[in-house]
């Protein structure tokens, strides 16, 4: 998870830095290599992860298709929310009780 996530922000900062002179035979290889490693990924607690990580990949699509100021904002918008989105822990095990502090 952790390499694919370095992946992404790695295209990210390549996009907004280069904007729409982007090499984006370079973008689409790395989105590749990030769907390899996402493809690999089945655990439970990570899939909310990579439902969002197929809105970045449209994201990316997008600008690659059309390379806009939209579109790049587009694809910093869907990676905030790709890092943002917590791994879901408790589809780990599903007899795990959340702690509830006692008040004092």
């Amino acid at each position: 998870m952790a390499e694919m996530m370095l992946i992404y922000s790695g295209i990210v900062d390549y996009i907004v830095e280069h904007k729409s002179d982007s090499d984006f035979q370079w973008v689409k290889a790395q989105k590749e290599a990030a769907d390899g490693i996402g493809a690999k990924i089945t655990a439970a607690e990570a899939q909310n992860r990579l439902e969002q990580k197929k809105h970045l990949d449209k994201a990316i699509e997008d600008f690659i298709a059309d390379p806009r100021s939209e579109t790049e904002e587009a694809v910093v918008e869907q990676y905030n929310e790709l890092v943002s989105s917590p791994m879901n822990f408790a589809l780990l095990d599903s007899v795990q009780k959340p702690y509830v502090p006692q008040e004092l």
